[in-house]
């Protein structure tokens, strides 16, 4: 829980003193309340929205089943802190589908069922990417993560980075755990391989 910790505002207090006079409450002086000033209190708190995104692409082949047991692990721990907000993504290049489907929204409970998918032809790296980035950007939390459970093989290399440069520039943070392969070290700097669902 502590890595997922940031500024949240608490609601708005009163006090008997400081900059701020809440006009409404003078009459509280009357009883006896001489709380009058507006205190704005921020405190360290879980308030965090997180993306994971899972690729389900032709060359996940062998490797789909830890990614979807990773990715089915990650949200249901994280559907289990207070304070963080999860939903799960996979992107494949399905025929007549969109590239990008929603696995899990925010706010729902997950089921193993939603994380058991077969692999399908491209790798849509960088439109997952753009799609995480604009549910992120939408959410009120004020910290956003976004990880991506791949081999790290996009169908566009130079897309995937040009979209890692726009998330990271608009404070969203990024991760990547490659599926039993290195290649996720070409594009994300903070990443973990794992090659069984143990690690």
């Amino acid at each position: 829980m502590g890595l997922l910790q940031a500024v949240k505002r608490q609601p708005e207090s009163y006090g008997l003193s400081g900059r701020k006079l809440a006009p409404g409450r003078l009459v509280k002086l009357a009883v006896g309340d001489p709380r009058i000033f507006r205190k704005k209190v921020d405190v360290v708190e879980v308030n965090t929205a997180v993306v994971v995104l899972l690729d389900l692409s032709g060359s996940m082949c062998s490797r789909y089943e830890v990614a979807n047991a990773a990715a089915y692990a990650l949200h249901v721990t994280l559907f289990g802190l207070r304070g963080v907000a999860v939903c799960s993504l996979e992107f494949s290049g399905k025929e007549r589908e969109p590239d990008v489907n929603i696995l899990v929204d925010f706010g729902r409970k997950p089921a193993s069922e939603n994380f058991n998918h077969y692999p399908f032809d491209g790798t849509p790296t960088h439109q997952a990417l753009w799609a995480g980035r604009v549910m992120l950007l939408q959410r009120p939390e004020p910290r956003k993560i976004m990880l991506v459970l791949t081999d790290g093989r996009p169908d566009n290399g130079s897309e995937t980075s040009a979209a890692t440069k726009r998330i990271r520039r608009d404070g969203i943070e990024i991760a990547a755990i490659g599926i039993m392969d290195k290649s996720v070290k070409r594009y994300w700097d903070n990443h973990k391989i794992i090659q069984s669902i143990n690690e």
